[in-house]
């Protein structure tokens, strides 16, 4: 069995239309389908894609109801425990229950005629025991608040007493190995609740955090009239479906006028002076229609590696617990030294794309960063050759506080570093340790620079590029640039393996010689590699004119690769790009001859005319 793999994601293999970044047609190349757009390379969740072929810059939100991606992010980094591929992962993978789970995905649909039911109460269970609902919400956001919405009067009944419960993801203090987090109750409804169908819940606020972090929200309903929601008339108990229908009571009548309840065959014996009024109620349905949770906004750097971004730091620690949106998950950065090698460390993220950044948030486990500044870079170069910084806060001792959070001017950025003081202890052991168990970016407004590059267009023979023009939209502060590679020549690198002992086993990389040796038992994939050769150009410069600019890389050629880039110096608006398209057509001669007369000469540095035939 032979795989294949390319480099650059570019085949040099004939694909099916659908499959490719690019379509040709009569002597012109042609981008603008959904499908094609997709199959161009460019970081994930930088683009929207619209199912008309248009491309925007992905939108940096604030103000989120964070139960609309949860999935995204349980994709993103799959839960301990649950063993599934991330592809397969689903909402309900999101949810436990003690009743009913299948339906709980319904108070997170954002559809008011959809709910969770609670299943009727079974046993001598407690009632909190069985109903009740908690949500993981895929990461660690900043909260501001909960909204519970019910289903409407003609749906169904709002919870008569409940409770609401977070969680930041801590494990209980007694048992960190606990499955389930550690909860605080933020909402607890102690008076029966007959006709609220909105309950907004304000989250108790970390002052600097600016709201309260949490990863999961609990729902437990601690009280229900059950069979006695609502009193109806005989009449409309009779028209009542049969699960509709609830508790039927019989009354005594006493000679001071008064009513006791009793049971329907006492009052079956009485004589019609002594029976008082039969009641009937309609069943109490308990229907959560919809949970939200409002949040800081969308943050930039969990999805940082996705991205093709990169974090690293001056010492080693758990780099990617800094920012998995769990805080279970803990780094541990030193800051005194027995013996001070530098006076500075750094955390350096390269965020994978840029970005519009005014809100910089950490957790901290335990003791925080001391002395230190957080910076920002655009990705200019200073006069030595590093990246110039913009420094948008210096701070000094955390004060022992668990949160820190910073707000600054809305600045654009592709790289982020907290440099910190070093120091020497003096007492031969390293101290002032910092624990950062999250950090967090945010801001707002569409990407201000987004680059995407096409797949490999493949000519057939060579051919003589003409031009490129291009559809787009582009408002004040806004622009689209286009630029080509092109070559003549793609090297194939291949790879063989041979055929591990166990499927437990990884295969193992051989030679060419001692793969052809092999038997044909033993013989595993062979990889191919499709590399651009020695001979493609570097890019061209932008092209200006998207009504057509001449091609000025070099030509004619039988590859090329586009490269689009979308750029933005507002945050509130964007450039969309359209179609592009790319002319070209067979050159005049594939080769020339040519001779130069005289051929000879019976000296040297001596003027003289020359003549060239072709």
């Amino acid at each position: 069995m032979k795989k294949l793999a390319i480099a650059l994601v570019i085949s040099l293999f004939a694909a099916p239309t659908w499959a490719q970044g690019h379509r040709i047609t009569g002597n012109q190349v042609i981008i603008g389908s959904q499908r094609q757009w997709e199959n161009w390379e460019f970081a994930p969740g930088t683009l929207e894609i619209s199912s008309q072929g248009e491309i925007t810059p992905q939108f940096l939100r604030r103000d989120i109801n964070a139960v609309e991606d949860i999935v995204s992010f349980l994709r993103l980094r799959p839960p301990e425990g649950l063993k599934k591929d991330p592809e397969d992962i689903e909402l309900i993978d999101a949810l436990d229950a003690g009743s009913n789970r299948a339906d709980v995905v319904n108070v997170l649909d954002g559809d008011l005629s959809t709910y969770w039911e609670p299943d009727p109460l079974t046993g001598d269970t407690d009632l909190a025991s069985q109903w009740w609902f908690s949500v993981d919400l895929g990461r660690y956001v900043i909260a501001k608040k909960l909204v519970l919405k019910f289903a409407d009067e003609e749906l169904g009944d709002p919870f008569l007493l409940f409770d609401v419960l977070v969680s930041g993801g801590e494990k209980p203090s007694a048992n960190n190995r606990s499955p389930t987090p550690e909860y605080q109750t933020i909402q607890r409804i102690l008076s029966p609740n007959k006709s609220k169908r909105e309950f907004v819940v304000e989250l108790p606020e970390d002052k600097e955090l600016n709201g309260k972090g949490i990863r999961f929200v609990q729902v437990i309903v601690t009280g229900t009239d059950s069979t006695r929601a609502q009193e109806v008339s005989q009449e409309e108990y009779e028209l009542l479906a049969a699960a509709d229908r609830g508790k039927i009571e019989y009354y005594k009548r006493l000679p001071d006028g008064r009513e006791i309840a009793i049971d329907a065959e006492i009052y079956s014996l009485l004589d019609e002076e002594r029976r008082g009024s039969i009641r009937y109620f309609r069943r109490e349905h308990p229907r959560l229609a919809e949970l939200e949770v409002w949040a800081e906004g969308d943050e930039i750097l969990i999805e940082t590696l996705a991205r093709g971004g990169t974090v690293s730091a001056t010492q080693s620690t758990a780099l990617n617990a800094l920012f998995d949106g769990d805080v279970v998950s803990k780094g541990a950065l030193v800051q005194g030294f027995s013996s001070l090698r530098d006076p500075e460390g750094q955390l350096l993220f390269d965020l994978g794309s840029f970005f519009w950044i005014d809100t910089y948030r950490i957790v901290y486990v335990r003791g925080g960063f001391v002395n230190y500044n957080l910076d920002f870079s655009d990705g200019g170069l200073a006069a030595d050759g590093s990246l110039k910084w913009t420094t948008t806060a210096t701070v000094g001792s955390s004060g022992g506080t668990v949160s820190v959070g910073h707000d600054f001017e809305l600045l654009k950025a592709r790289y982020f570093r907290i440099a910190w003081e070093q120091w020497e202890t003096g007492t031969g052991r390293a101290g002032g340790v910092a624990w950062p168990v999250e950090i967090q970016l945010y801001g707002e407004g569409f990407q201000p620079e987004v680059t995407l590059e096409s797949d490999l267009v493949t000519l057939g023979s060579s051919r003589n590029l003409l031009s490129v023009e291009w559809d787009a939209d582009t408002p004040l502060g806004t622009k689209v640039l286009l630029q080509t590679r092109t070559g003549a020549i793609m090297d194939t690198l291949r790879t063989y393996f041979k055929k591990p002992l166990s499927a437990l086993l990884a295969p193992k990389e051989v030679t060419k010689e001692q793969y052809e040796a092999l038997s044909e038992s033993k013989k595993g994939d062979i990889i191919e590699e499709v590399r651009m050769g020695s001979d493609w150009s570097d890019w061209s410069e932008p092209y200006e004119n998207a009504a057509g600019s001449p091609i000025t890389s070099p030509s004619p050629r039988q590859f090329l690769i586009l490269r689009a880039s979308l750029l933005s110096d507002d945050p509130s608006v964007s450039a969309t790009l359209k179609e592009i398209r790319l002319k070209f057509g067979n050159p005049v001669a594939k080769g020339l001859l040519g001779e130069i007369s005289p051929f000879v000469v019976d000296s040297l540095g001596v003027e003289r005319s020359f003549s060239l035939f072709i």
